[in-house]
């Protein structure tokens, strides 16, 4: 083209200064008319023989919807290539350029050289279609370094461009667009997108179908899409998050589509921190514990969450703008701007204070003030963290209080107490260990203390008598109690002991048994007499069957009372270890059918019966088995265990005592009734009685007692529903 013969239209307002830019047209060889309205411009293009191809409007004092739009005007109604003329460099200022459809547009920070270069670039271009003015541009997009002006505006204008022709298929891409997608150039244009096995996704994570993708819309309605937002879920990689934007290009006045380009650029960045916002608004919004933000310069509160609103009575919006003392109970307000500079100088300061409520009652809080920086150190604005302390001073005060207690509880039991870790040293010592061992807290504390001496008796696992030695060199009998100390995931971390000082209880339980001894045994002597003076009677041939009747009641009264009497003594010699047995020949059923005629005033009273059986069938009458063993013995056991039947059976309800013979030789003592629970693990334990009026809890225990010391095995069993069974083994 001729220079000469045409004219460069400029398009500018009356306040906008381009005389530079003239100046540098003129000298390039550009004859430039400047007009101020676009009606001047329309009849000046409309003049016979007026050659002009190019319209530069230039936008620096306008709004761009202003001039895009007479723009079109001018294009629709005149061939004219149309350029922009700009000072902005925004992509997204230019995506709304490109609604004009213009040929160009020249950023005025590029320099006067590039819109020189632009102005001839454009005239050497014949009159290309806008799809092979598109593809030329990928073209130098992908040939050009970035100091090349044109494709550096390229560049600037969109991160990444795809065409595909009016089929549907990918004819060129640039080199942002490999770069983004990791794709080489001949593996997009083969279709490599949709064979790699990439899925793509919404921003809500939900499946983006293949069809709905903004180049196909935009293909399938002839209009534009923008900014559509997807993320590429590339197997092995994170998710690229693109925001994509296509356009339909169709044939120079045609309606007739000849492809579609999409730009996309490189948002992944953007989607996380926005995500991060999200996270961030959340927690805000849904924190338990008060924010409050504002300015790092100033002492106003910008904004608060609907925590810190509510914990201190009012809305959220009604404490925008308020000064942070205000919050502060007034006299706390003094030393506040003491903590924010500590704040501002560390980055970070937490500290307790009283803050006011709008009913003007006042709560403690810790609050937590962080300075919030941008990348160069600069502040950007403060946050403090508000955590309302009144519920957890209360349970402070509460466990404080329980504490006291306890440790008051713990020094003023009557109980001595002392407790020991793992490796047995002493973690605790109260005042009555103190009183009983004679050591001071002080002294043991962190010590292995042994103060047993010897076990005396171990009567459960956790409960055992000992005898000691004090700080002064005396011996003491204590009866402790242990108990494993666990923590919360129930691991062992030491034993906690308590004991008692039962020294002088022994010493009475001695003078009791002397006593008792010397009353057993000075009963004998009477009662021999007793005895005897029946059996003499009975000699008597002239005795009615009624007085012998009398005189054997008498005479078998005696004897039980002596059996008892003896085995008393014996059971003390027991329980001391120096009893000396003496075994002779026993008849067993004549001891049975003895307790039985013992025990028939209380089977009357309870209206039962004692039924003697041998192998589960009635005994016969002068049926008899012979044993050797401690006779005294046997017949208390069988005396206790029997008289204990008789009065545990429910009225009406008989008690079986059978024989069984087998290997062993075995007695079964039965009675419909049922041990409570609470007394079925203490049945055979000393001085345990229940629901006795009259009972002093040595029936089963001398009856156990007895039955170890013959070699017997006694047992029992006992359901609500079958009774209890007592099973002696001899």
């Amino acid at each position: 083209m001729n220079r000469t013969e045409e004219k460069l239209l400029f398009l500018t307002g009356k306040d906008t200064s381009i005389t530079e830019e003239i100046e540098a047209l003129e000298q390039a060889g550009f004859p430039v008319e400047v007009c101020y309205s676009v009606e001047e411009a329309s009849e000046k293009l409309h003049q016979e023989n007026y050659r002009c191809s190019i319209l530069l409007v230039c936008l620096f004092g306008e709004e761009f919807s202003h001039w895009t739009g007479t723009s079109r005007y001018i294009h629709s109604t005149n061939d004219i290539s149309i350029l922009y003329y700009t000072k902005k460099m925004d992509p997204d200022y230019y995506r709304k350029l490109e609604e004009g459809h213009p040929d160009g547009i020249i950023p005025r920070e590029a320099g006067l050289p590039f819109l020189v270069y632009s102005l001839e670039h454009l005239c050497r271009k014949k009159k290309a279609s806008p799809m092979t003015r598109f593809l030329n541009i990928v073209d130098e997009t992908n040939l050009s370094s970035r100091s090349y002006q044109y494709g550096h505006l390229i560049a600037e204008l969109v991160d990444a461009i795809i065409v595909d022709d009016k089929e549907g298929k990918i004819t060129k891409v640039n080199k942002k667009a490999c770069e983004i997608l990791e794709l080489s150039q001949e593996k997009m244009i083969q279709g490599e997108i949709y064979k790699s096995g990439w899925t793509f996704i919404r921003e809500d994570l939900t499946p983006f179908p293949v069809g709905e993708h903004p180049h196909l819309i935009a293909k399938k309605t002839k209009r534009p899409v923008k900014d559509v937002i997807m993320g590429i879920n590339r197997p092995g990689r994170e998710t690229l998050w693109i925001s994509s934007s296509s356009f339909p290009v169709f044939e120079r006045n045609s309606d007739e589509l000849e492809g579609v380009v999409t730009a996309f650029s490189d948002i992944s960045e953007y989607v996380s921190i926005r995500k991060n916002n999200l996270r961030m608004a959340a927690i805000f919004s849904h924190a338990d514990w008060g924010v409050a933000l504002g300015n790092a310069d100033t002492d106003r509160i910008d904004k608060v969450n609907p925590a810190y609103a509510r914990m201190h009575g009012y809305g959220e919006k009604e404490m925008n703008g308020w000064n942070i003392l205000s919050v502060f109970a007034p006299e706390e307000r003094a030393d506040i701007p003491r903590h924010i500079q500590i704040a501002c100088r560390m980055g970070h300061h937490r500290f307790e204070a009283n803050h006011i409520r709008k009913d003007g009652t006042v709560f403690p809080t810790v609050n937590a003030v962080t300075i919030i920086y941008d990348h160069e150190g600069n502040p950007l604005f403060r946050a403090v963290n508000v955590v309302d302390m009144t519920e957890i001073k209360r349970k402070e005060n509460q466990l404080k209080e329980a504490k006291e207690y306890s440790e008051i509880l713990f020094n003023k039991s009557p109980i001595a107490i002392y407790s020991v870790d793992k490796e047995k040293k002493i973690v605790n010592f109260n005042q009555k260990a103190e009183e009983i061992t004679g050591f001071k807290r002080e002294e043991v504390i962190g010590r292995d203390l042994e103060l047993v001496r010897e076990e005396l008796q171990s009567e459960t696992a956790i409960a055992s008598e000992f005898r000691i030695v004090t700080r002064n060199k005396e011996e003491k009998i204590i009866e402790r109690y242990s108990s494993e100390l666990c923590d919360a995931n129930g691991s062992a971390i030491g034993v906690v002991n308590s004991f008692i000082d039962i020294t002088e209880w022994k010493k009475l339980q001695e003078y009791k048994s002397d006593i008792e001894r010397i009353i057993r045994h000075d009963l004998k002597t009477p009662l021999n007499s007793i005895i005897g003076f029946p059996k003499l009677m009975l000699t008597d041939e002239n005795l009615s069957d009624e007085y012998r009747e009398y005189l054997m009641i008498i005479l078998l009264a005696g004897q039980n009372m002596l059996n008892l009497i003896n085995s008393s003594l014996n059971l003390y010699k027991l329980e001391q270890g120096n009893f000396k047995f003496t075994l002779e020949k026993i008849e067993l059923v004549t001891i049975l059918k003895q307790i039985r005629k013992t025990l028939k005033d209380e089977c009357f009273k309870r209206r039962n019966t004692i039924e003697l059986r041998l192998n589960s069938n009635p005994l016969e009458r002068d049926f008899e088995i012979s044993l050797m063993s401690e006779k005294s013995f046997l017949f208390m056991i069988l005396l206790n265990l029997i008289k204990n039947a008789v009065e545990a059976s429910p009225k009406g309800e008989d008690v079986v005592v059978s024989i069984e013979k087998g290997d062993k030789l075995e007695i079964r003592i039965h009675n419909m009734g049922a041990v409570p629970e609470s007394v079925r693990e203490h049945f055979f334990e000393k001085n345990f009685t229940f629901g006795k009026k009259h009972g002093n809890g040595l029936g089963t225990y001398s009856a156990k007692l007895m039955a170890n010391a013959i070699g017997a095995d006694l047992t029992f069993t006992t359901d609500e529903k079958e009774g209890t069974t007592l099973f002696l083994k001899l």
